[in-house]
């Protein structure tokens, strides 16, 4: 989150600067008629080497504002339900299975919450869907499951 409003930042920072300085080398030779074509020229070079970045940092920002409330969907998903499999985490999140575990792959990273995945089952278990399978059915050292007699 912190990088998105760094990008944020930066792009409406450098975007202003870069089209501050194109607007007042357009204005110096169109209207006042003082500089040369290369100095015109040379302004709107030196005005798109901030303004084409900055349009660059707000696309992007704009993107990862997307993808982070995409994140936050699928993690109240994951959070409401302990164990789901991913055809139907992507049917409840109304996106394909790659984009929704990918999705969970960023929401591990960032520590939204503690997601594993059982192979055995092929669901995504939550930490507190663990915990209750821990109780219930047992988990020895080696993550395989064994009954509890």
């Amino acid at each position: 989150m912190a990088k998105t409003a760094l990008k944020w930042v930066f792009g409406i920072i450098l975007s202003v600067i870069g089209f501050f300085i194109a607007g007042v080398v357009l204005y110096g030779y169109f209207v006042t008629h003082k500089n040369s074509l290369g100095g015109l020229i040379s302004g709107v070079v030196m005005g798109s080497v901030a303004f084409v970045p900055g349009t660059i940092l707000l696309i992007l920002a704009m993107i990862d504002i997307r993808k982070n409330a995409f994140d936050l969907r699928v993690a109240n998903i994951l959070d409401k339900y302990d164990r789901i499999t991913p055809a139907t985490l992507a049917k409840k999140a109304h996106a394909s299975e790659a984009k929704v575990e990918s999705s969970v792959s960023r929401i591990i990273g960032k520590g939204l919450l503690i997601v594993y995945f059982d192979k055995s089952t092929g669901e995504f278990v939550t930490q507190e869907g663990r915990a209750i399978a821990e109780r219930v059915i047992g988990l020895i050292d080696s993550k395989r499951r064994t009954t509890i007699e």
